[in-house]
């Protein structure tokens, strides 16, 4: 999880200890209103208490806090709140993108080097939700356009999605409007793959401001559905849990 830190002042840093917090607890809770449960809240102004261990570093140019916190007692702290908990067993997604790349419409290649399939793989580390995208090599593009993946034709989704070793596949597109960028997103299960007008366990779509915004939403939608299926007791095997902050280095 990467956020600004302007300086190594006392409230810049405990600022980055509450956001920290708060985003390990996104990721081991994934439930949507997590940072607004009342005892989340108090516990996010006495951050620096929860931390271990932190430390700064530069990395090319740019001043990082690595935070650590235990593992049980982020998990002691969701339990106690009533929030639920999200252990280790996290589904792998094929994610089939249609967006606009420089105005040429293309479907997102995991090798791509594209502001979506970055913000993807960011949003995807910080939430702890695996997301894979297809390879789109010949045998991709001879099973899938992407009218295909703008028209949400499942079906043909699911034949393409067989050779991919993933749990669940989607479909999203980007698209950018007058105020902002549309989104859709639909999830279906690997199983129910090549059933005719076979229904989505998600469908989502909204306008929002930007693609990161965007991305964002797609996520949240992706982790609302997964907590709902998967969040469980953790075993609490793993003692610690590590985030890294970036931010512009100290003048």
């Amino acid at each position: 999880s990467m956020v600004s830190v302007a300086s190594r002042s006392d409230a810049d840093r405990d600022a980055a200890l509450r956001e920290a917090l708060g985003n390990v607890l996104l990721k081991n809770s994934g439930a949507r209103g997590v940072l607004s449960n009342s005892m989340i809240v108090e516990k996010l102004s006495q951050a620096s208490s929860m931390v271990t261990q932190f430390g700064y570093f530069d990395d090319q140019g740019q001043l990082k806090i690595r935070a650590l916190f235990e593992h049980d007692r982020i998990i002691a702290l969701l339990r106690a709140a009533g929030e639920p908990v999200w252990g280790r067993q996290r589904p792998l997604t094929l994610l089939w993108l249609a967006a606009d790349n420089n105005s040429q419409p293309q479907i997102v290649a995991d090798g791509a080097d594209i502001d979506e399939r970055k913000l993807f793989a960011d949003a995807s580390s910080q939430r702890g939700i695996p997301v894979l995208f297809p390879l789109m090599d010949l045998d991709d593009l001879q099973a899938v356009n992407i009218n295909d993946v703008r028209g949400q034709f499942a079906d043909a989704i699911a034949r393409a999605s067989n050779r991919y070793q993933t749990d669940y596949f989607a479909m999203g597109t980007l698209e950018p409007v007058a105020d902002g960028i549309r989104y859709q997103l639909a999830l279906y299960t690997k199983t129910a793959g090549g059933q005719p007008f076979m229904l989505p366990l998600v469908s989502d779509q909204n306008t929002v401001a930007d693609k990161p915004a965007a991305v964002a939403a797609m996520m949240l939608a992706l982790s609302d559905y997964f907590v709902s299926r998967y969040a469980v007791a953790d075993s609490g095997a793993s003692q610690q849990t590590t985030v890294s902050f970036s931010g512009i280095s100290q003048k």
